[in-house]
């Protein structure tokens, strides 16, 4: 009896210790692809930015305008994203002149899928595919802290 109680209180144990996994987030195809206009609105006004990565210590500058437009090239904007269920694994924050939060795009380079979300006050508003050098630029910094820490 106290063995079977002890199996019962470790299973319960380890179920509860058990991480949550993040809730992948759908990108539905009515959204309206990511605008031209949008890229060359933030490419006037926004002459700085940061990429911050979800589920490593990873964050990187863009720490001026060259930086930031060469962001926003990986985005191919006008074509749709299709159907999927993807986690975001980064967020892009691009500033204005004061450093204050501008705009913000999240960006899914896993699970199948390349693309940017543009976001308005949190919520979805357009998305758009980036392209092979955009998601070759994004998953090689990954590898890179992968690579310096040991594949954490």
């Amino acid at each position: 009896m106290i063995r079977l109680s002890s199996y019962i209180i470790l299973l319960f144990l380890a179920l509860s210790c058990k991480s949550k996994s993040q809730e992948p987030t759908t990108v539905y195809p009515y959204l309206p692809p990511i605008s031209q206009a949008d890229l060359q609105a933030i490419a006037v006004e926004s002459p700085s930015g940061d990429l911050i990565y979800n589920d490593y210590g990873i964050s990187m500058g863009f720490p001026d305008p060259t930086a930031v437009r060469n962001s926003l090239s990986y985005i191919k904007a006008g074509e749709i994203v299709q159907a999927n269920s993807c986690a975001p694994s980064a967020r892009i924050f691009y500033n204005d002149s004061q450093g204050s939060l501008m705009r913000e795009m999240d960006l899914y380079i896993a699970g199948g899928c390349l693309h940017m979300v543009y976001l308005e006050n949190g919520q979805p508003q357009s998305a758009s595919p980036i392209n092979d050098t955009g998601a070759e630029f994004y998953t090689r910094i990954v590898q890179q802290f992968l690579e310096q820490n040991g594949g954490q």
